[in-house]
């Protein structure tokens, strides 16, 4: 996705209607904007748009370790 304001209240928008929909609530102070190729003003600009915060790469995500690269036997260890 670009980062782009416009897409990112679309994107609010489909959120809504999904919860709308099926009843859960979506909460954007849990979520997490990656930046990758933007600025830091900008970036900090959608993620205040969007009510999240800002992170960075590498991050865990259900307890797996998510980066650029592929990970190693090492990474999955803890498990």
């Amino acid at each position: 996705m670009e980062g782009d304001v416009s897409q990112l209240t679309n994107l609010k928008n489909i959120l809504q209607v999904f919860s709308t929909s099926t009843g859960l609530k979506v909460n954007y102070s849990k979520s997490m904007l990656v930046p990758i190729n933007i600025g830091e003003e900008e970036t900090f600009t959608l993620a205040q748009s969007f009510g999240c915060t800002v992170g960075s790469l590498p991050f865990t995500y259900l307890g797996l370790p998510l980066g650029l690269t592929k990970p190693k036997v090492i990474d999955f260890l803890p498990w």
